[in-house]
């Protein structure tokens, strides 16, 4: 199973900040945080997605998309 949390970026609408995937088994089998495309972070939708400015950080492990 695949599950993507997305924020709010002000050109493009939404970005993928984090994807997570799961086999059969339930064992995680990749789990990022994604930088997203666009000029700027609007919103981080934090009271849904748990993202905050610090989670995409790319020094602590954050990805480009």
């Amino acid at each position: 199973a695949i599950d993507c949390e997305m924020v709010e970026v002000d050109r493009w609408g939404e970005g993928l900040a984090r994807v997570s995937i799961v086999n059969y088994h339930g064992h995680i089998l990749m789990d990022k945080y994604v930088i997203p495309e666009g000029d700027q972070i609007t919103n981080y939708r934090t009271w849904v997605s748990g993202i905050t400015p610090e989670k995409l950080d790319p020094k602590l492990g954050a990805i480009p998309f």
